[in-house]
């Protein structure tokens, strides 16, 4: 086996296919059960709020896709300074400029 070179297997960025299977599997799950869900979820609501809003996030993590923090390679140093100039302009008696 060459070392840092890839001989074989599934090409970089091709879903595993029993991880989709679950993924779908899972959508289907949550697709027929909706309406149950929301029941609960009002159950839930009416007596604990923020057991319901802690049931929702957790909930959301299945469905949308977490974002990742980037970093900037820029120091504050590096950063530019914008300077805006406000400049008054002539006033005049009737207030349209000159």
């Amino acid at each position: 086996m060459a070392k840092n070179f890839k001989t074989g297997g599934r090409k970089k960025g091709t879903p595993n296919k029993c991880t989709q299977e679950l993924r779908n599997a899972y959508a289907y799950f949550m697709d027929v059960n909706k309406d149950k869900m929301q029941e609960l979820f009002d159950k839930v609501a009416a007596t604990n709020p923020i057991k319901a809003l802690e049931f929702m996030i957790k909930v959301s993590e299945f469905v949308l896709p977490k974002l990742k923090a980037i970093e900037t390679s820029q120091t504050a140093q590096e950063l530019q300074k914008i300077i805006i100039e406000v400049v008054d302009a002539p006033r005049t008696t009737d207030g349209l400029g000159e």
